[in-house]
């Protein structure tokens, strides 16, 4: 079974790989060929998100014809479809194009996530990095492999002053990182996510593998963002769970549009990294101080 996911992620990454050379490198550092909109939500959306998305969903519907599909552009049009993560059938889930405000400022840090889920249940991820072309397959119970390299170490315990924190310039609410900024002496270094304020999954999955990041803590984040950062932290001993209330982000929470969520390293250390980065706060005042949701 896990060998025949590894075999279907491969197919996908081909897939991807036509996305980017077709739809994504001709457009990128052209600003004649891009389109750029701003969103309800204030975040921005561009034609090749569009046309990404568009182009993925027919590829997979020829492929796997079998399951239900969905995109972020296009559970943004009809949210009705986020019931398809109660359905019973399998469930490909895609971001297009993570990293769209790098992508639109010409900027490396863009890239494919695309999710895969069977009965309710994550089982497999492909990340890809649109400029460098390296890529990142998880399995659930499988392993991770980078460039098709198993990944053989799993993550390890390190003091906290040891610990790289990224923190990003959200734009939905600054009090989230000024709180972060308050009490990252905690840890060895704070690394700031570029000005335009783009949470860059994409940049994370590769920092964690490559051990530049150990903690992440993140404002907002939805199933296309976090799902493949999830199985990758899941088989190697890291922890994704919801900000709030310290539960893990599976089962019912996978379907909330809209979660805060930390990112450990080292899973065992996840409730005192949360507690050091928060001072002490509780839930509710977390919840109420930072206007997260619940």
């Amino acid at each position: 079974m896990s060998e025949d996911l590894f075999q279907k992620a491969l197919i996908v990454l081909t897939m991807m790989r036509q996305a980017v050379s077709d739809h994504m490198l001709p457009v990128f550092q052209n600003p004649e060929g891009l389109q750029v909109e701003t969103k309800l939500d204030k975040t921005i959306i561009t034609n090749v998100d569009r046309n990404v998305e568009n182009f993925l969903m027919a590829q997979l519907r020829e492929q796997f014809p079998e399951a239900n599909i969905i995109g972020e552009e296009c559970v943004t049009d009809d949210p009705s479809l986020m019931n398809l993560f109660k359905d019973e059938r399998p469930l490909w889930i895609i971001d297009a194009l993570d990293g769209t405000y790098s992508f639109a400022k010409g900027q490396p840090g863009w890239g494919i996530l695309i999710s895969y889920m069977e009965y309710g249940r994550p089982v497999m991820s492909i990340t890809l990095d649109g400029v460098s072309d390296q890529h990142i397959i998880a399995i659930a119970d499988y392993g991770v492999f980078l460039n098709t390299e198993k990944v053989m170490t799993k993550f390890e315990e390190k003091p906290l002053d040891q610990q790289n924190i990224v923190t990003w310039n959200n734009y939905y609410n600054p009090l989230f990182n000024q709180t972060l900024d308050k009490n990252a002496h905690h840890f060895n270094r704070v690394k700031k996510a570029r000005s335009t304020g783009e949470t860059t999954f994409i940049e994370a999955c590769f920092l964690f593998l490559n051990g530049e990041m150990d903690i992440l803590p993140s404002a907002i984040s939805t199933p296309w963002d976090f799902l493949p950062l999830k199985l990758i932290m899941n088989e190697l001993g890291g922890r994704v769970a919801k900000l709030v209330d310290s539960h893990d982000l599976s089962g019912d929470r996978l379907i909330q549009k809209q979660e805060s969520c930390l990112v450990v390293r080292y899973a065992p250390q996840w409730e005192e990294i949360r507690d050091k980065l928060f001072d002490g706060l509780s839930s509710e005042e977390i919840s109420d101080g930072l206007g997260l949701k619940s």
